[in-house]
């Protein structure tokens, strides 16, 4: 339980509610643990005869003695005890006596023997009585009902906002991982974060923190009228009796809870299984079809969808254990407590009150320990977000950064050493491209290519040396400033389900819809957007599916003239487009790139071979940097490529 500790701060917000919910608790324990038990007694007493509040009627017999009689309400052919007393009602040192009412005399008739100088009127006493009991009763369990559920739902309002609060905390540490985050874990395993995770630990503390408000209060005005009248009445047996069982209820509820946490930490690597199976399906549905995987991978859903439910069903299992479990230690002490009180004649009332009065004690302890084993059952997934919120970001903005203003887009690198594991993905680069430089990265798949460029807008942090814009360390700036300066357009771009203008937006979240639709003229896409029905509003497609490869790359273009970002990076941009759009998009660009920086990662030659300065990797290093023709004279790797793609004189 100490994991829910680190939870605790999402309380101080909540502290006015939660103190509120606790007073209603504590009415509602006290009408449970105190009303309840004597309003028991009092039902019972006047049922059975004897009992009740215990209030004195006097009798004056013609010896001039006083007797009082202990009872409320008088059946006929029930005996009772009396109590001589003095004149002022001081109880006399003689033993009580004995009487016994006639079978056929009436509890309506004001005497009961003709030596009888004075009595009460018992007709009129028991009326009154038993109309109190009967509006008392609903009335009790009115107060009851209403401060229960007033602290039930203010302590579920703040459990609600907990949870949103909690799921929104996930999403923003998550907003703020730096890639290699994403690159080490699952995407199945991230969004079980954002959906399971924070559901289970919500649906837990909105199933125990009602409890937890209102059930301690309970228990403890029970136990206390339960040591009250025991002490009162100078039998302790059944305060003896509670402490003896009440730990004893304890043992299901510890051992189940062990077993609980073990299977709900199978259960939740078994989701993720099942969560990554599926991102990983519908995000390969294409590749599924084209190779008829449609079976296979049904066997493995299927696999992994038994094994989940499979530890669902054992926890299932525990918990339906725990209640009749305690129910048993709870039945075999009320069966006990009826042969004690058999044996010692102790009065129906009496043991009606402390009847309920333990009913009410260990009822608290049966339902906490179902909260608390919620509670368990929620810990694996609260000790994921745990580990994902100690997640240390290794990427940081500086506490005073420096202004990054009227870029003009110069990239530095100085012996930059970067590695994404133990071998270095970049060894030792150092290499200067000038402002507005048409730069081009060449070499063979996996030589560091994506690499240099992924360091740019300081997507990973770099392991040695220095990177700098225009002269100033991007770790001296913030990842927001430094980022507003690059625009990048990747090979596979990425489109939201939402409108061909929004997605064109993104560039520029402020432009205007006459700016968005310039820059898609320029990246010459409007013609085909407004071929849509619905135009710039059609809606582009989970993913951007609803668009072609190279409509989708012209979308991701003209999300980059919007920008209009004095550094672009572009990988493989113009690769999904036909010859006549790539020769339209390529004018373009030599419009857009004019007087910015611009690094394209190339794997046709022939897309930048008019580069002003070509960047040549081989293995994670920088082998070669220069113009083609010169390169074709200096670099046999470059010669090479240059060969295989048939650009070598």
């Amino acid at each position: 339980m100490k994991l829910y500790l680190s939870f605790l701060k999402y309380l101080r917000p909540h502290w006015g509610k939660l103190l509120l919910a606790t007073l209603c608790g504590v009415v509602y324990g006290l009408s449970s643990g105190v009303g309840l038990p004597d309003m028991a007694k009092k039902v019972v007493a006047n049922l059975s005869g004897g009992g009740g509040d215990q209030q004195a009627v006097v009798y004056n017999f013609p010896n001039g003695q006083h007797f009082r009689l202990v009872a409320m309400v008088l059946p006929p052919g029930n005996s009772y005890t009396i109590q001589a007393t003095d004149d002022k009602g001081v109880d006399l040192d003689e033993p009580p006596r004995l009487i016994t009412l006639p079978k056929d005399q009436t509890a309506s008739m004001g005497r009961w023997t003709s030596d009888v100088a004075k009595t009460l009127g018992t007709t009129e006493y028991a009326s009154s009585t038993i109309a109190m009991l009967a509006l008392g009763i609903p009335l009790l369990i009115l107060i009851r009902a209403c401060f229960g559920y007033a602290s039930g739902m203010l302590s579920t309002r703040v459990a609600v906002e907990i949870g949103i609060k909690l799921q929104q905390d996930v999403f923003d540490k998550l907003q703020a991982m730096p890639m290699e985050y994403f690159d080490k874990h699952q995407r199945g395993d991230m969004q079980m974060h954002l959906t399971r995770d924070t559901t289970i630990v919500q649906a837990a503390m909105l199933d125990s923190t009602p409890e937890l408000m209102r059930l301690p209060f309970q228990a403890i005005s029970a136990i206390g009228l339960l040591v009250y009248q025991s002490w009162h009445a100078h039998d302790l047996v059944f305060v003896a009796a509670f402490l003896i069982v009440a730990p004893v209820c304890l043992v299901p509820v510890t051992i189940l809870g062990r077993n609980l946490r073990r299977r709900a930490s199978q259960q939740a690597r078994n989701y993720a299984e099942v969560s990554q199976h599926l991102w990983e399906n519908f995000s390969a549905i294409q590749e599924i079809r084209s190779f008829n995987l449609e079976e296979p991978q049904k066997r493995s859903f299927n696999q992994k969808l038994r094994a989940y439910f499979a530890s669902e069903y054992k926890i299932k299992k525990y918990l339906q254990l725990q209640q009749p479990s305690m129910e048993l230690v709870v039945s075999i002490l009320f069966a006990g407590m009826i042969v004690y009180a058999s044996f010692n004649k102790m009065s129906v009332a009496d043991l009606a009150e402390l009847g309920a009065a333990l009913y009410f004690a260990f009822d608290p302890i049966k339902r906490l320990g179902q909260a608390l084993n919620r509670l368990h059952q929620a810990e694996p997934n609260g000790q994921r977000l745990k580990e994902l919120f100690a997640y240390q970001n290794s990427i940081t903005d500086p506490p005073n950064p420096k202004p990054l203003v009227n870029v003009r887009g110069e990239v530095a690198f100085d012996h930059v050493t970067f590695g994404y594991g133990a071998i270095p993905a970049l060894n030792d680069v150092s290499v200067r491209i000038p402002a507005g430089c048409n730069c081009a990265l060449v070499g063979p798949s996996g030589a560091g290519k994506s690499t240099f460029a992924k360091l740019i807008p300081r997507f990973y942090e770099i392991g040695q040396g220095t990177l700098t814009v225009d002269g100033v360390d991007v770790r001296e700036v913030t990842q927001a400033d430094l980022r507003r300066n690059v625009a990048i357009v990747s090979q596979f771009p990425v489109l939201f389900d939402t409108s061909i203008m929004e997605n064109i937006r993104l560039g520029l979240p402020n432009a205007s819809d006459e700016q968005v639709m310039e820059a898609a003229r320029r990246a010459h896409a409007d013609t085909f957007i407004r071929e849509f029905a619905e135009g710039y509003n059609t809606a582009a497609g989970d993913r951007g599916d609803r668009l072609s490869g190279g409509q989708k790359q012209r979308i991701a273009l003209a999300r980059a003239f919007l920008k209009n970002a004095p550094i672009l990076l572009l990988d493989e941009a113009t690769s999904s487009l036909d010859s006549e759009s790539e020769e339209a998009i390529r004018a373009a660009l030599a419009d857009l790139t004019r007087g910015r920086t611009v690094l394209t990662i190339a794997h046709r030659l022939s897309t930048v071979r008019n580069a002003d300065l070509i960047l040549v990797f081989e293995q994670s290093r920088l082998v070669g940097q220069g113009r083609h023709a010169e390169l074709l004279n200096t670099n046999a790797l470059y010669k090479n490529l240059c060969e295989k793609q048939g650009l070598a004189p």
